[in-house]
């Protein structure tokens, strides 16, 4: 009786153990994988002058959200797709439903080739803009009130899209309009953010020069931050403010803390070793940890401007911030400058920008292009 048992709970841990590696079985028996430096949400393969991309699932980094093989349009033999899209390249016709993938595309000089996007509001791209306006480009509808009719009619070759947990794009997917899952948005740090120009570059067939590119990005980015080690002291950071009545917190691995680190500041949370801003906290304890830190950052969409005055006039408390008080608040009007569309390709930018707020002396001639002292009015 003993011994048959023992056989059942080995075959019942085999089987188990199975399942829970199947998962990993594109990762692990796949040969020339290609990882990126820094950023974790994708890898490449190239086998037999194969290409492959897989799009790791971002709440469970163990399994494979999207697998993509490339194959040149010259190219007429069969391939076995194996339940991954089959993608054309070099990709004339693209779209993008949200804004990052559209500064990918434009570093790779490639803006022509979009056709279709949305939530324009958020593109401040004067190409794009222009494109627009002359009905190059389709706008395809605001978040989750996609035309897929649109969409359809456009029938762009590849869709780039964000992944979210609850799949929004269930009629999206009905049109069988290839989605390429660009989870940039989801990665740990500005340059693993930035490296996604690597797989948007595979449609393109220019993955060499997308290589080029980040490498340039990385060697700015890397010499500023060296730059900010320099600094004597190193000024205390928060960010954000109250939506409704709750705060939500960044934890020290999110990418607007890297920022801070990399620039020579300390952040406030950085005891909160979580990545995403999604820890909710009440004023009174925003307010006991960062009443007395140096600088604060908000990010804001503000047409009409945003002051000081605007600030207090949502809440009368933020006034008793020290930095309210020092007049220390860094901001990025996300109307005025092109921080969605384009700030994920230049973080070398945003991060000379806080350096040379947080250390002025290190950089005294430095020309801001997202984030600015808060104006007084």
């Amino acid at each position: 009786m003993n011994k048959n048992i023992i056989l059942l709970l080995t075959a019942f841990l085999a089987f188990f153990c199975s399942c829970n590696h199947s998962s990993q079985k594109n990762i692990n028996n796949q040969k020339n994988i290609i990882k990126p430096k820094y950023a974790k949400g994708f890898y490449i393969s190239k086998n037999d002058g194969l290409i492959e991309a897989f799009v790791k699932d971002p709440w469970d980094s163990t399994k494979i959200l999207a697998h993509y093989i490339f194959v040149p349009k010259t190219d007429r033999s069969s391939i076995s797709s194996d339940g991954a899209t089959i993608i054309k390249t070099p990709c004339f016709s693209v779209a993008c439903l949200s804004s990052p993938e559209i500064g990918f595309i434009n570093r790779l000089g490639l803006i022509e080739t979009i056709t279709g996007v949305s939530q324009k509001e958020y593109i401040k791209e004067p190409k794009i803009l222009e494109r627009i306006s002359s009905n190059k480009i389709i706008d395809l509808g605001p978040f989750e009130a996609y035309n897929t009719e649109k969409l359809m009619e456009l029938n762009p070759e590849v869709l780039f899209a964000a992944p979210f947990k609850d799949n929004k794009y269930g009629k999206i997917i009905q049109t069988g309009v290839p989605m390429a899952y660009c989870a940039s948005y989801m990665e740990e740090s500005p340059l693993g953010r930035a490296e996604w120009i690597k797989f948007i570059a595979l449609f393109y067939d220019k993955y060499d020069e997308a290589c080029s590119i980040f490498d340039t990005i990385e060697s700015n980015y890397n010499k500023a931050s060296t730059i900010a080690k320099e600094a004597d002291s190193k000024p205390v950071v928060f960010a954000g403010k109250m939506y409704q009545s709750i705060w939500y917190i960044s934890g020290l691995k999110s990418y607007m803390a890297q920022y801070f680190v990399d620039a020579g500041a300390k952040y406030a949370w950085e005891d909160k070793k979580h990545a995403g801003s999604d820890e909710p906290v009440n004023f009174e304890k925003v307010y006991e940890r960062c009443n007395a830190a140096d600088f604060w950052v908000i990010l804001e969409y503000a047409p009409n401007g945003y002051s000081y005055k605007n600030l207090q006039s949502e809440n009368d408390n933020y006034k008793n911030f020290s930095a309210f008080q020092k007049q220390n608040i860094i901001f990025c009007n996300t109307e005025k400058t092109a921080y969605y569309d384009r700030g994920i390709i230049e973080p070398d930018l945003i991060l000379k920008d806080f350096i040379a707020i947080f250390h002025p002396e290190l950089m005294p001639n430095h020309s801001p292009t997202y984030f600015t002292p808060l104006h007084h009015e």
